[in-house]
């Protein structure tokens, strides 16, 4: 029999529960992992509605919670639940900030969308100004679409160019994004330097 007050035995006993630890974390690791690829196959199955239940179980798992709310909020934006996407990827970007995530620009961008698809143009630009700088090149390319988008609903067609521009030239030149933008930034409607910025404003209600 062993004696627990030994130093020995305490070892054996501290090393058994550190691997029992162990064993559990991954299996918790490869359960949400699971998780959010039934999800994923769920919604691009159609089956969004049970899909949003798994992953809103797997915000309270996931290694990446940032991540986890952007998918969760996209999926919302997807069922045309636009406030309920504005609160997860609210939740994103301070979860993100919170914890230096990585996936920071992928949750300024989820922001800058909702915020647009919700018609508050003038929040949504920050945002998107920021994903902009990001190092995924398909970040960066809805980022600096979005932007654009957002500043011609505002009616500064200049504003949607140079952003379109700088966008453009972020990106690799191999990058099939560019193609994209720079038909983006053809169809732009000729610049009106007389229209004052405030006129176009009434086209995008900003809410508080």
């Amino acid at each position: 029999a062993c004696d627990w007050s030994s130093d020995v035995c305490s070892s054996d006993l501290v090393a058994m529960a550190q691997e029992a630890v162990r064993a559990v974390a991954e299996d918790a690791r490869r359960l949400a992992l699971a998780r959010e690829q039934l999800g994923r196959a769920l919604s691009a199955a159609g089956r969004k509605e049970e899909a949003l239940e798994y992953f809103a179980e797997q915000v309270a798992h996931a290694s990446d919670k940032s991540m986890a709310l952007v998918e969760l909020g996209n999926l919302h934006l997807q069922l045309g639940q636009p406030r309920k996407a504005l609160a997860a990827h609210k939740q994103a970007l301070a979860a993100a900030m919170e914890s230096a995530s990585p996936s920071l620009h992928a949750a300024q961008l989820a922001l800058g969308v909702t915020l647009l698809n919700l018609n508050q143009c003038q929040a949504a630009i920050p945002h998107l100004e920021l994903a902009a700088l990001g190092a995924d090149p398909k970040v960066c390319a809805r980022a600096v679409s979005s932007l654009g988008t957002a500043w011609v609903r505002l009616r500064r067609p200049e504003k949607a160019q140079a952003a379109l521009t700088a966008g453009i030239g972020r990106l690799p030149q191999e990058a099939p994004e560019r193609a994209e933008l720079l038909a983006q930034r053809r169809s732009l409607p000729s610049p009106r330097p007389s229209v004052k910025s405030q006129i176009g404003r009434a086209s995008c209600r900003e809410r508080v």
